[in-house]
């Protein structure tokens, strides 16, 4: 906006003039009311003096013309000042004086230079400066420099064109140096011989309905994001219902399969025969427990009732027990299993059950996903932390993926389709049962580069070090 003018100066000029104007009205009135009662007066002595008319005749005669010439006097006066389809011009000067001061809009004005001329009560408390100290300010002073350019496009191609401006969004600058956001249409000013002196402006402070589109616009954004992942959920159960029941059918099949065969074993069968059936079958019943515990543990984790039973754990220990327990399936499948870890003790508090459990996943998949190559735990011991890792030489996984394979249900291939097996909670179960302890668990990957799953227990409970 620029170049504007004083409404409320125009309104007080026309206030001003309004008042003579009722002044001469009714001076003339009176001169007139006047002059006909003398002429009146002097008929009716006339009259008297002649003995034409009685004194009481002349009296009331002379009250009645009077009456009549003074009503017509008053119905004269009362139709020339009234403006069209109001009040007297006077009264509505007063009123448009009304309307400004106690506007609860801003109402400013601005000379041909941009500069205020005058503005009510509510710009000034806006813009929190007295009314006094907003008079001869530039509006480019109060305007950010980036919302001059609309300023000028709403002046020169809409108020200069059409005499107003469409209601267009702008920022102004208050007191404090606090930016805020405002509507405001600009209107032409001229003077009475039609040239202009500038124009005025109403300007209202949209804070608050900003902040209410911003809390709608951040509402949709979160039910949207909301509806995409139930979608996901959806999508990511469905899947899983398919995974279980993949992986229950296996270890099923694997028992009914055994128990089918022990019931037909011959009675002269040899020991070894029956041992192999019942081992088989072990295993089965052992896959199947395992995939009920890992169910549960899911829940425990995700409704707060995982319960740790810490104690002093030597890391070291324990990792070298777990890789010894896993050296003939390594053996077996033709990939090196290596520890690595400091010569000395590294005692931390700790739930045993639950780390091993965490190492026995991490090495496991380790295994699953590693064709040729090494598999190496680590143990690393400092201060404050005891930070446990295992590096595999398989696949690899992409960067995008490095959070999301920590989440329930979530698979990195199709189980289906690759033979590894699992039903997507393992490492779920692993990063609940490490935040438990006040620790954290990420990796380390890149595809085809292998992986390097890292996780850190506090020695001491409480401990909240970064990790």
């Amino acid at each position: 906006m620029s170049e504007q003018t004083g409404l409320k100066g125009t309104a007080e000029e026309e206030f001003g003039s309004g008042r003579a104007s009722t002044r001469s009205i009714r001076v003339l009135s009176l001169l007139v009311s006047a002059g006909a009662e003398l002429a009146t007066l002097a008929i009716f002595a006339i009259l008297l003096v002649t003995k034409t008319l009685t004194l009481t005749g002349f009296i009331l005669g002379l009250l009645l013309v009077s009456a009549a010439i003074t009503t017509a006097i008053s119905m004269y006066y009362y139709f020339a000042t009234k403006t069209p389809g109001g009040a007297p011009a006077g009264e509505a000067s007063r009123f448009n004086l009304n309307i400004y001061d106690s506007s609860f809009d801003g109402i400013v004005t601005f000379d041909l230079e941009g500069n205020i001329k005058d503005c009510n009560q509510a710009f000034a408390d806006m813009l929190d400066y007295s009314r006094e100290e907003l008079e001869g300010i530039n509006n480019g002073e109060i305007t950010p420099e980036e919302w001059h350019v609309v300023d000028e496009d709403a002046y020169v191609n809409q108020v200069q064109k059409s005499g107003f401006s469409d209601e267009y969004t702008k920022e102004y600058t208050g007191r404090d140096g606090t930016v805020f956001p405002v509507s405001v249409r600009v209107w032409r000013l001229d003077d009475r011989e039609g040239r202009q002196i500038g124009s005025w402006a109403i300007v209202r402070d949209i804070s608050d309905r900003k902040r209410y589109e911003s809390f709608i616009y951040d509402t949709i954004l979160r039910l949207e994001k909301a509806h995409e992942r139930l979608q996901e959920m959806d999508t990511l159960k469905t899947g899983f219902v398919s995974v279980v029941s993949h992986e229950l059918r296996s270890p099923l099949t694997t028992v009914q399969t055994s128990l089918t065969a022990l019931k037909s074993i011959p009675p002269n069968a040899s020991p070894e025969e029956k041992e192999q059936l019942l081992s088989t079958l072990d295993r089965g019943v052992l896959r199947l427990a395992g995939l009920i515990d890992d169910t549960l543990d899911l829940t425990r984790i995700e409704s707060g009732q995982l319960q740790l039973k810490l104690e002093p754990v030597d890391a070291v220990e324990l990792a070298k027990k777990l890789a010894a327990a896993f050296e003939p399936r390594f053996a077996a499948k033709g990939v090196a299993l290596n520890v690595l870890a400091p010569e000395g003790p590294c005692i931390g508090m700790q739930d045993q059950s639950r780390t091993e459990q965490v190492l026995v996943n991490l090495i496991e998949n380790a295994l699953k996903f590693t064709d040729v190559g090494t598999v190496t735990v680590q143990v690393e011991c400092n201060p404050n932390r005891v930070i446990y890792s295992v590096s595999d030489s398989g696949p690899g996984i992409p960067p995008e993926l490095h959070q999301k394979i920590f989440e329930k249900f979530f698979s990195a291939e199709d189980p289906h389709v690759s033979g590894k097996g699992g039903i997507g909670i393992g490492l779920a179960i692993c990063k609940g049962i490490v935040e438990a302890h006040g620790g954290g668990i990420w990796v380390e990957s890149r595809k085809g580069e292998g992986s390097t799953f890292i996780f850190d227990i506090p020695r001491e409970p409480g401990y909240d070090g970064l990790h």
